[in-house]
């Protein structure tokens, strides 16, 4: 009888210790579902703030280029260098952009010497004619470039710093607009980007760089081509002759 009842102890020991195990078993199973639960939410939270943040930005950005857009008078400094086997550019000018009568005119150059624009025709100072169009002067257009990247491409963002990743295309316009010679070289497109910078949620500086490689006496040498938008104060005045000249081309 002895015997009958410690087995029977023994059973009922052993099936306690397989409840208690399989209750602890369901309970680190729960803690396991609930701390994998609390780690999506988290992610997820991340992601949505994240977002936010970054559709935040994005807006500044946008805002930053409608006030562009709305000024009448642009002034800038611009930088353009291109450094491709023979093809050697190191040169600043000054671009201006008046949008106070139509057509808007751009002009690029030095103080003694300026170029005036539209997308119709180009001529000098005196408003003599010096191309029926405004080929030459496609360094002005990579502010239509860099907007349209804003429109259509994502950003890596840091702070009141832009900066877009360009496609092989994108770099073969970019480098053609800033030194129109390359379109005749074997340029191999490597890499590309825009970079935006904001100061007081006014554009400040847009930056393009492109690199790159091509073949000189049978070696691949280095090119790099880039052109430095920084934008600045100022007042610039269209000679009459000229506004005469393009209003009527």
């Amino acid at each position: 009888m002895g015997r009958l009842f410690c087995i029977q102890c023994s059973e009922d020991l052993i099936e306690w210790c397989y409840d208690t195990e399989r209750r602890w078993i369901d309970i680190q199973k729960k803690r396991i579902v609930i701390g994998v639960a609390a780690i999506l939410v988290v992610m997820l939270l991340c992601l949505s703030l994240l977002s936010e943040s970054t559709g935040v930005q994005m807006f500044r950005l946008f805002r930053a280029w409608n006030q562009w857009n709305r000024q009448e008078v642009v002034c800038a400094d611009l930088d353009l260098q291109a450094e491709c086997g023979v093809l050697q550019i190191s040169q600043t000018v000054d671009y201006y952009l008046d949008r106070t009568e139509e057509p808007a005119i751009s002009a690029l150059g030095k103080h003694d010497f300026m170029v005036y624009f539209t997308d119709r025709a180009m001529c000098d100072e005196n408003g003599k004619i010096l191309s029926e169009t405004a080929e030459g002067q496609s360094s002005a257009s990579l502010l239509g470039i860099a907007y349209e990247l804003c429109r259509n491409s994502s950003a890596e963002i840091q702070k009141d710093s832009y900066v877009f990743t360009i496609h092989e295309a994108g770099m073969q316009e970019i480098a053609a607009a800033i030194a129109p010679e390359t379109q005749e070289l074997d340029i191999t497109y490597e890499s590309g980007t825009v970079r935006i910078e904001l100061e007081d949620g006014a554009l400040k500086q847009i930056d393009f760089s492109v690199s790159g490689s091509m073949p000189i006496l049978f070696v691949q040498t280095d090119a790099t081509i880039s052109a430095t938008f920084r934008f600045k104060e100022g007042n610039f005045e269209i000679p009459e002759a000229v506004r005469n000249t393009l209003s009527e081309s």
